[in-house]
């Protein structure tokens, strides 16, 4: 197996960890009633998504001791009731009492292979075999339960939900005023682990709460993804012909194209099912100037049919809505390739003022370019798919 094969490869210890789990909440249920899974989740996750099952579950298994009258974790009564447990078994529930709960920084990273975590609330770090997060921009924070297998470091059980370091250091201080005497004990502890997750998610929705930022284009207008429709009485060919005259369009077989000033594309064009000229652009400015050139094409019965809008904020759920679906999925998709389709052609701060194509023209635009598409699949992994940045296009359109 290769270093590219082996990065790949899911440790044995996740399979082994799955089957655990499954044998706890079996033996759970029979002993404390089938409400039992439900009555944890209620009172361990609340009203938080229930897309962080994967971290709440070890949570309730190992950390958490009920919420009234306090009768130990679930794995200490499991252990209590004398069970018949395999080598692997005994040894996996080792791992889990040992494991470190806690906000962990990424200061380093080889995407797809490996991390180094630094621990917020108890110092110390250590590099971490790990597939997903390890794509995780530098300097993020995580929260999540880090433990020793086989004398490396894994996450067993970690929130999808990321912060940005100054959020993180709320947390922290968050922690720190709560428990004044801050162990690995203590945050492992039933009351420490719940306080720390709750911490930790009313940081995430305080994020998802901040005012977008203001977006503008190439030009320094405010992006609003414009779509005009055009209807004519002149025929479809002769529409294309004017069309490939005008300075700056560019068109390809099936008639469809764009327009490029100075290197940057202001429009793209194609052509809807019923005939109609379809123009995309991302301000009203631009829309307005491309209607302006089409008009003094003066070609018979031209006019605009249709005009809508879409601000750019709306491809981005705030709040306690952001897993709802307010357009109609393919609209939404749609919409989300279009800007796209202008980001690959629009100057860059992050790449030195230069578009995207132009970047990838060099080693280090290249490399400038893959971690900002690392950051955008993870400022995007909270949303719906439809609503998120197409990574894996933009890359083949870049070469990447």
């Amino acid at each position: 197996m290769d270093g590219d094969q082996a990065a790949q490869a899911r440790h044995p210890v996740h399979t082994r960890d799955e089957a655990l789990t499954k044998r706890l909440v079996e033996w759970a249920q029979r002993k404390l009633g089938d409400m039992w899974l439900h009555e944890g989740f209620q009172a361990v996750r609340g009203d938080l998504p229930n897309s962080e099952d994967d971290f709440f579950l070890p949570l309730l298994m190992h950390h958490y001791q009920g919420a009234t009258e306090p009768r130990g974790t679930i794995v200490s009564q499991f252990l209590a009731s004398q069970p018949h447990l395999t080598p692997p078994e005994q040894e996996l529930l080792k791992i889990h009492a040992a494991a470190r709960l806690s906000v962990y920084c990424i200061a380093e990273s080889v995407p797809g292979e490996r991390m180094l975590l630094q621990d917020r609330l108890h110092g110390g770090e250590f590099w971490v075999q790990e597939r997903t997060a390890s794509h995780s921009p530098l300097q993020s924070h995580l929260l999540g339960r880090l433990v020793e297998v086989d004398g490396t470091y894994r996450l067993l059980g970690n929130s999808v939900h990321g912060l940005l370091p100054h959020s993180a250091d709320h947390v922290v201080e968050w922690m720190r005023q709560r428990f004044p005497e801050l162990t690995v004990d203590v945050v492992n502890g039933s009351e420490g682990s719940f306080a720390l997750t709750r911490f930790w998610y009313d940081a995430v929705k305080s994020e998802a709460r901040r005012p977008m930022p203001r977006i503008v284009n190439s030009a320094g207008e405010d992006t609003v993804l414009v779509r005009d429709r055009f209807t004519f009485s002149a025929d479809r060919a002769t529409v294309e012909r004017a069309l490939a005259d005008l300075p700056g369009v560019e068109l390809d077989a099936s008639g469809a194209g764009s327009l490029l000033v100075g290197g940057v594309v202001h429009a793209s064009f194609e052509w809807s099912s019923k005939g109609d000229l379809v123009v995309h652009t991302n301000s009203e400015a631009r829309a307005d100037t491309v209607q302006t050139m089409l008009a003094d094409l003066a070609l018979p019965g031209f006019r605009r049919a249709r005009r809508q809008r879409s601000e750019v904020t709306e491809l981005v759920p705030r709040g306690d809505d952001e897993h709802e679906e307010h357009d109609e999925p393919a609209t939404v998709t749609s919409i989300r390739r279009h800007l796209d389709e202008h980001w690959l052609n629009d100057k860059v701060p992050a790449l030195g003022n230069l578009t995207p194509r132009q970047a990838a023209e060099t080693p280090e635009g290249r490399a400038s370019l893959n971690r900002l598409l690392l950051e955008f699949e993870q400022a995007d992994a909270g949303l719906p798919p439809a609503r998120r940045t197409d990574v894996v296009w933009l890359r083949e359109q870049l070469g990447l």
